[in-house]
C-alpha cells in the first residue's frame, strides 16, 4: 500500500469487519495534537521513535496482560504421563543427542525457515525412526506433532 499513509491504513483496517478488532500500536517520530486526537479512538497504543524493546514490551503487556490460568478445582490434577527411559535407552542417549545435533545443523536450520511440507514430513519420519531406535518417547511425541 505505497500510496496509503498510516492513518489511511488504520482507518481502512477499522472499517473492515474482518480486521476491525485488531489491536494497533502506532509508531511515530512525531505527531501533531490534532492527528493524535483523530487517531486515538482508532489505535490502542502509541510509541515514539526510537522505540526500545522495553517500551514495546511494556505497551504489549498493557494491551495483552499476562493472566495466570488457575484451576477452578485445586484438587483436580491433569494426567501426567511420565515416560521413563529404559537403562539401555539411557546408555544410548549421548549417541542420540549427537545424531539430533547433526540433524539440527544439516536439516533443521534450513527447514524451520522454509517450512516446506514434504521436507518437514521426511524430517518427522526420520525423527520417528530415531525415536523408535533409541526408545525415546518424547522424541516420538515431537515427531508426531511435526507430522500432524
Amino acid at each position: 500500500m505505497p500510496q496509503m499513509d498510516g492513518q489511511t491504513v488504520l482507518q481502512a483496517l477499522k472499517h473492515n469487519p474482518s480486521t476491525a478488532d485488531i489491536c494497533v500500536i502506532m509508531v511515530t517520530a512525531s505527531i501533531q495534537e490534532q492527528d493524535f486526537e483523530e487517531l486515538q479512538p482508532l489505535a490502542q497504543g502509541f510509541l515514539r521513535k526510537p522505540v526500545s524493546p522495553h517500551d514495546l514490551f511494556s505497551e504489549l503487556q498493557r494491551l495483552f496482560p499476562y493472566q495466570l490460568l488457575v484451576e477452578s478445582n485445586p484438587n483436580s490434577q491433569l494426567p501426567i504421563t511420565e515416560q521413563v527411559m529404559s537403562p539401555s535407552a539411557l546408555k544410548k542417549l549421548p549417541e542420540l543427542i549427537k545424531l539430533l545435533q547433526l540433524e539440527e545443523t544439516s536439516v533443521w536450520k534450513t527447514l524451520h525457515q522454509t517450512l516446506l511440507i514434504d521436507q518437514l514430513r521426511v524430517f518427522a519420519l526420520k525423527l520417528q525412526a530415531l525415536a523408535e531406535q533409541y526408545e525415546c518417547y518424547h522424541l516420538a511425541e515431537y515427531a508426531n506433532t511435526l507430522k500432524n
